[in-house]
């Protein structure tokens, strides 16, 4: 039973270092509009394929480990994330969609 509440932790903190590595690129995506960098709108709609590019590093590293759990977190973690940003991009294009249509 032990085994099985410490396994659930390490899989929790795999999701929160995906969440809160997503929220340092978030960060960093809100400075580049501070300095009025043009790419933001591009990291905006692709952040949920671009954070493959820094957790397949980490996924490979915490399998090496065998810290499986940590592992599945990251894993679950980032396909959440992922999804969510699809959803939004959607919701978003959707919405500018029935904007579009309702002003012409």
């Amino acid at each position: 039973m032990a085994d099985r509440k410490q396994h659930l932790r390490r899989v929790l903190q795999g999701i929160g270092l995906v969440w809160v590595i997503n929220l340092l690129f978030a960060g960093i995506c809100l400075l580049m509009v501070h300095f009025k960098v043009d790419l933001f709108s591009i990291f905006v709609l692709l952040i949920g394929i671009v954070q493959w590019i820094y957790l397949t590093p980490i996924l490979i590293v915490s399998r090496i480990k065998k810290r499986t759990g940590i592992t599945q977190g990251i894993a679950i973690g980032g396909a959440l994330f992922l999804l969510l940003n699809f959803t939004m991009c959607a919701g978003a294009i959707g919405w500018y969609d029935q904007v579009i249509s309702w002003a012409s």
